[in-house]
């Protein structure tokens, strides 16, 4: 039996290049499935909504609320908003939704790496829709509808861009201007978009623990400002921390805490060193002490040597 030895090389060499291509299209295509069909984007563990499943209104404003994690290289402003059914319910790039129409839609928060979290709204019944009065779901808790006409609406409505404040304390009011002059204040709602880092109570934000929030306000006619809160841990700042004193000699310790409020003083031994209740400090013989100032939570110290 006679072989082409020609034909035969060309029949290996066609069989590798099937091969070659047959490879090619597995990998591809399978790649191209698990892309198609697997590929779901990972939850973020830089944040989460506290809400995932929120109802309003046709015409309704509400505020998807998020937390963030401590100690994560991005802040709010860098997620990013989506909804996958915009007929139904917009949101803007602060997470801030409105109802179009009834129906049900997603909402997706995105972070640079691309984690996400999703909320599901649904938006059911109408609020202030003129054209169908008689469609109208606005009532109070006790069941009395809502009725705004004895004041004019809101025509503009403008919150502080950012503002400080520190853990504990009293809180500190959002400073707010609104038109016309004659609209009713008391119908301005207000949403903190994570209580767990600030409340807010009619323009009252209180730090709970340190963060950035935002605080929105809202008109009962869907108009919205947003404030940017920075909430910090107490601080104590000393003028100075220390001083050396003859005996017999005095000396006021300046203390500013924040949030304002009066600082507690005493002495580790009073014998060497006393202090009042105002911080005054009396030296009373040769020596070394501290004294320590505190208030809301937090201390710091202040070195007094004394010389003959």
């Amino acid at each position: 039996m006679f072989f082409n030895k020609k034909k035969i090389i060309a029949s290996k060499y066609i069989i590798i290049i099937a091969i070659v291509i047959i490879n090619i299209i597995t990998v591809t295509g399978f790649e191209s499935y698990l892309n198609k069909n697997f590929y779901v984007k990972a939850s973020s563990s830089y944040f989460s909504i506290l809400e995932p499943n929120i109802t309003i209104m046709v015409g309704e404003t509400d505020y998807i609320e998020i937390d963030l994690a401590a100690d994560i290289p991005y802040k709010a402003k860098d997620l990013t908003w989506k909804t996958d059914n915009s007929g139904v319910v917009s949101v803007d790039g602060e997470g801030i939704i409105t109802g179009i129409s009834e129906g049900n839609a997603v909402i997706t928060a995105s972070m640079p790496d691309g984690s996400s979290e999703n909320c599901s709204i649904t938006v059911s019944g109408y609020i202030n829709d003129e054209e169908n009065p008689d469609k109208n779901i606005d009532e109070t808790e006790e069941g009395d509808q809502d009725d705004y006409s004895e004041t004019p609406p809101f025509t503009g409505l403008t919150v502080a861009k950012q503002m400080t404040i520190y853990v504990g304390g009293n809180g500190e009011w959002v400073e707010l201007a609104y038109e016309p002059e004659d609209a009713d204040e008391e119908t301005i709602t207000w949403k903190s978009s994570n209580p767990k880092v600030a409340t807010v109570n009619d323009g009252l934000v209180i730090g709970i623990k340190s963060g950035t929030v935002r605080i929105i306000a809202m008109t009962p006619n869907n108009i919205t400002s947003t404030c940017t809160v920075t909430v910090k841990k107490p601080q104590i700042v000393l003028e100075k921390n220390k001083a050396k004193l003859k005996v017999g000699k005095r000396v006021q310790i300046k203390a500013k805490c924040n949030p304002d409020t009066l600082p507690k003083f005493k002495s580790q031994d009073k014998s060497i060193a006393s202090v009042t209740a105002t911080g005054l400090v009396k030296a009373k013989k040769r020596g070394k002490t501290v004294i320590v100032v505190k208030a809301n939570g937090v201390s710091k110290k202040f070195n007094v040597t004394i010389v003959r």
